[in-house]
């Protein structure tokens, strides 16, 4: 869960609460819409999704800063972390 005001790091993810029980679980929120952003063998996220995540985007570079952690995170701990995305397909 995303502290905005603290929280721990985690596999390299600032502002983390960790939740009892699911400590390899990460739920991205809105952070990225589809799998495919951070998972490239899930296929490549469609167009439209891309469009939607930058166009809600407060901070582009936050943002994507954000998601080259989560290929980095996905790409390194796979094995031990699962992450979840806001659409799942």
């Amino acid at each position: 869960m995303l502290e905005p005001t603290g929280g721990d790091e985690w596999f390299g993810m600032p502002g983390v609460r960790p939740l009892s029980g699911v400590d390899e679980l990460l739920h991205v929120g809105d952070a990225v819409f589809h799998r495919g952003r951070f998972a490239p063998e899930h296929g490549s996220c469609p167009p439209l999704l891309e469009q939607m995540e930058w166009a809600g985007a407060a901070d582009v570079a936050r943002d994507e800063a954000t998601v080259e952690r989560l290929v980095a995170l996905h790409r390194d701990h796979a094995d031990r972390v699962e992450i979840v995305a806001a659409a799942a397909r």
